[in-house]
């Protein structure tokens, strides 16, 4: 009824079209493979791991997987290209090109999704590749 009657007296829209909520959650990849831990949400508030996978139901997740160090090594959907720590990640697990036969070090290298971001693949270091 709040939001009903705060409407009335604007002229603008909501402007999420229906969309489902979003929640940006911080979480140790351990801790997501595992089930384990506690994820963090973008307010400081904690959550289960449990509690998160039901919140997916409803919610458009958002994950920012953190590295040893802290840094990001998942944007999941929310962004295709790879960032600066996610690239550096890929460089330290590969070390030069993937393509068969090819060794060219990463700087000539470009990081590709294995399962496309179009087709729904994550930005992800389980789903990239330099070549």
């Amino acid at each position: 009824m709040e939001l009903s009657r705060r409407f009335c007296g604007t002229d603008q829209c909501p402007t999420d079209h229906g969309q489902r909520p979003r929640i940006v959650i911080t979480i140790p990849l351990s801790d997501l493979k595992d089930g384990l831990g506690e994820a963090v949400l973008d307010t400081g508030e904690r959550l289960s791991v449990a509690a998160v996978r039901r919140l997916a139901c409803d919610a458009e997740l958002i994950p920012a997987v953190l590295g040893t160090h802290g840094e990001i090594l998942d944007v999941g959907r929310a962004q295709r290209l790879v960032t600066a720590a996610l690239w550096t990640a890929l460089f330290l697990r590969d070390g030069h090109c993937t393509f068969p036969g090819c060794h060219r070090l990463p700087h000539a290298c470009d990081a590709h999704h294995i399962i496309s971001w179009l087709v729904g693949g994550p930005t992800s270091l389980e789903n990239l590749t330099p070549s």
